[in-house]
Order: C-alpha cells, then sequence, then structure tokens
C-alpha cells in the first residue's frame, strides 16, 4: 500500500478491504508514512462504497469502516448524494 501512495504522490491515499464478517478496514497513507485519520478520504471512501459496492444498503450501513482509530458509521446518501459520518 505504502508503494502505492508513494507511486500516486497524492496528500493521502485511502485503501479499503471487505472483512470476511462484512465490515470494511480502511487505511489512509501518505507518500511517507501511514497516517491514523483523513477525514475526507473517509467520506471519498464512504460515497464509493454506497454507490458502487453497496447498493441495497439501508439508511445506515450494517457493515460500517473500521479504522486504526476507530469504528465510522457511514450514513446513506441525501438528496444531494453526499454520505454522513
Amino acid at each position: 500500500m505504502m508503494a502505492i501512495a508513494r507511486e500516486n504522490n497524492f496528500s493521502e491515499t485511502a485503501f479499503t478491504v471487505r472483512e470476511p464478517d462484512g465490515s470494511y478496514r480502511l487505511r489512509w497513507f501518505t507518500p511517507t508514512s501511514e497516517v491514523d485519520l483523513c477525514g475526507h478520504a473517509t467520506l471519498a471512501t464512504s460515497y464509493v462504497l454506497f454507490n458502487f459496492y453497496e447498493h441495497d444498503a439501508t439508511q445506515s450501513a450494517s457493515t460500517p469502516p473500521r479504522t486504526a482509530t476507530s469504528l465510522w458509521q457511514a450514513r446513506r446518501p441525501h438528496t444531494d448524494g453526499l454520505p454522513r459520518l
């Protein structure tokens, strides 16, 4: 993941993996290190999960992303199409 983040050369790159229990693990990397939290990448990942992977999710995600620092609760996008954390 670090090598991909270094190649992307963005301020942060988010990676998510679906766990066997159906939850998602979420990690963030800069080009030089892993970081504990990245809000905008978390929102972007929630948007992608809801709109491309979890079409049938209800208002609250049944499998919120797990991170190194906490468990997030993402909510289905509203009329503006943006997820809420």
